[in-house]
């Protein structure tokens, strides 16, 4: 099949064996009508298109000829001269966009370019293509559509040789010999993105992602996103998870540009690919860093920043509005094992784990205090009484006390000293003043929301001190985890009332706070893959989310797909799961940390590659969903099936622009 771009006229080959060929008048799409048939001569069709324009149609035969026809008056399509076109059958065909060129690609492994406009019947150019064979089962034919021009039409998209790249971009510049560009490339290799063979190749209209369909004899494959902003650096960004299914087609952007349409033997799956890095999320951040466990934390009050902080490097986004979001600070990061970061209640203050170089491999591990309201975050405060290194951080409400996990995961860098939890006075913010410690192996620390219980998760122990009086704490009773497991996470619902604490067993435990202590026995339940990472709250407290990496079971998209994990908590007694979501394409070890925004709009994950951020305002949503889908009720159909309500469409403005952001890749930061 072939649309004219106005979208008024279908052509497409019908019969068992594709040797009819029909135009549809589709100016009412809830009543097409034919408006003619195109003799072909006894052959079937392989592959159709027609040009920018709307004149012209090609159709590419099983038989290897490219037939013509001006289709200018569709009721009356006047046939041109046909081309030579292939030794063997024509397997994909693509206009232009911007001029009479059509570029045709065939079982000859030949990729040909024609000037449909000239008088002439012979290619203007021949380039290689693909030097394999299509692979087609008696069961499976795919439609193939292995060729896209850039919108501009300066560069063509075509198969690769099989072996030493998937795909080859040629530069078509009027008048001059294709010249073919740097091929694109894979961490994984270049022929590892495609199970078996390239059926589908699509630009999105701004030419900033190229979507491609792998498939094998028998359908099943895997679409993959590239970022082709500059064609110099082709990488592939992202592999959509869930395509794997049986009779795999081609995919296509609409041309709004962020919706990517790929047709399955189940349907045709929308992706939004406003961010390729991540579909669906509202922004990447380029990679995350190196870590056992990668630290996330947004600021309070008007300024939104959100601090990522991982063994390596770190860096603070600036995510307030809309974007463009920039990223307004790197950070040193803390060191392999010790990863934190966290923000005053008034986010004026950042303090996080970093390491300063001491040469020969060494490093001191250190706690630092920095200015958010000045550029560049400066220092203001540097702690040297780091034992092991700052694995976890907690401001009291009124940030008069900072607690410190003084631990490390990496226990080749302990140095034989004890781990700790200690507290600092930062009345004088420049000279933090340590006024309590005690000992605690802990991963993960936390302040209730009134400060007056701090708690510590250890392998399989929940500890909790009341440190109202923060010079010297009162141990509370410890509550124990499952046995043997090897880290546990807790966080403090906002209201205060209870606490969460998973372990790596994949249990979860809700308890409840009273009087500035843990009490009663625990609501449990189960997750399946959930191994310890950070969870959050929302600020209302009603929605948990967490992530999780299935192991036994395969959940949703697969064995050890990561994933969130939503559950809903207005009854902390009683939690109910509501979804999955963000499944990521590849087979992971462990999932990521995650964090809200404290006004509940954004929600922070490192379960894939890269930082993302996703937009869980349901008025957002509901836009995003609108612009993906594009489909609005009318009137006249309302009134048909919903007659005795008032007209209010859903999508009250379709296709609406959704700002998205990506900074980076998810190559490196």
């Amino acid at each position: 099949m072939a649309l004219t771009p106005n979208g008024h006229v279908l052509a497409a080959a019908t019969g068992a064996t594709a040797h009819t060929l029909r135009l549809w008048d589709l100016t009412d799409p809830a009543r097409p009508h034919e408006l003619s048939t195109l003799g072909l001569g006894g052959d079937a069709v392989t592959a159709l298109a027609t040009s920018a324009d709307g004149r012209y149609l090609a159709a590419g035969t099983k038989r290897g000829a490219i037939e013509l026809w001006d289709v200018s008056a569709p009721r009356a399509p006047r046939q041109l001269a046909a081309l030579p076109g292939h030794r063997g059958e024509v397997d994909s065909l693509v206009f232009s966009p911007t001029r009479p060129t059509l570029a045709s690609s065939g079982a000859d492994h030949k990729v040909r370019l024609w000037d449909v406009s000239a008088s002439g019947r012979q290619p203007s150019a021949t380039v290689d293509g693909f030097h394999g064979d299509m692979q087609r089962s008696s069961a499976y034919r795919p439609v193939a559509h292995r060729l896209a021009f850039t919108s501009d039409g300066a560069i063509l998209a075509t198969p690769g040789d099989g072996n030493n790249s998937v795909l080859r971009f040629w530069s078509t510049a009027p008048g001059k010999r294709p010249r073919q560009l740097a091929a694109p490339t894979s961490d994984e290799g270049p022929t590892d993105l495609c199970v078996d063979n390239l059926l589908s190749v699509s630009f999105s209209p701004d030419n900033g992602v190229l979507a491609t369909v792998c498939s094998d004899s028998y359908g099943q494959g895997r679409d993959q996103l590239w970022q082709t902003h500059s064609m110099a650096d082709v990488t592939p960004v992202h592999t959509l998870s869930g395509v794997n299914e049986s009779f795999n087609g081609p995919a296509v952007f609409a041309p709004s540009g962020r919706v990517l349409l790929h047709a399955t033997g189940a349907g045709v799956q929308q992706w939004d690919t406003g961010d390729p890095y991540q579909p669906g999320a509202a922004g990447s951040y380029g990679a995350h860093p190196d870590g056992f466990d990668v630290a996330l934390a947004f600021s309070p009050g008007p300024r939104r920043l959100l601090a990522v902080v991982g063994g390596d490097s770190g860096k603070v986004i600036d995510v307030t509005g809309q974007p463009p979001h920039r990223e307004i600070a790197h950070l040193p990061g803390g060191y392999i094992g010790a990863e934190a970061a966290a923000f005053s209640a008034d986010g004026k203050i950042l303090a996080d784990s970093e390491h300063i170089p001491e040469g020969h491999g060494k490093a001191r591990l250190v706690l630092r205090l920095r200015d958010t309201t000045k550029a560049g975050l400066p220092v203001i405060a540097t702690v040297d009484g780091i034992d092991r290194g700052v694995h976890g951080l907690a401001f009291t409400p009124d940030s008069h006390i900072l607690a410190v996990d003084d631990n490390n995961e990496d226990r080749s860098a302990n140095n034989g000293r004890a781990p700790t939890v200690k507290l600092f006075a930062l009345t004088d913010l420049a000279h933090p003043r340590q006024v309590a410690q005690v000992p605690a192996d802990a991963f993960h620390i936390a302040v209730s929301p009134n400060g007056r219980l701090l708690i510590a998760d250890t392998d399989d122990a929940l500890l909790s001190w009341n440190i109202s009086d923060p010079h010297h704490p009162v141990a509370r009773p410890a509550r124990r985890l499952t046995p043997g497991t090897q880290v546990s996470t807790g966080v403090f619902r906002p209201d205060g009332h209870w606490l969460a604490v998973g372990d790596s067993s994949g249990t979860f435990r809700i308890f409840r706070i009273a009087d500035d202590r843990i009490v009663g026995d625990p609501t449990t339940f189960h997750v399946s893959g959930y191994s310890g990472e950070t969870p959050a709250f929302s600020p209302d407290g009603n929605t948990f989310v967490l992530s999780s990496v299935p192991r036994d079971t395969p959940i949703g998209q697969g064995e050890g797909s990561a994933h969130l994990e939503i559950w809903n908590t207005r009854n902390p007694r009683g939690p109910l799961f509501e979804a999955s979501a963000a499944f990521q394409p590849d087979f992971a070890i462990s999932g990521g940390n995650v964090a809200f925004s404290t006004d509940g709009v954004l929600l922070a994950t490192t379960i894939s590659d890269s930082i993302d951020v996703w937009n869980v305002n349901p008025s957002a949503n509901t836009d995003s969903v609108c612009a993906t889908v594009g489909d609005v009720i009318t009137r006249s159909q309302w009134s048909r099936y919903v007659p005795h309500e008032a007209y209010r469409p859903p999508c009250a403005r379709p296709n609406v622009v959704i700002p998205y952001v990506t900074l980076g890749s998810r190559q490196g930061p």
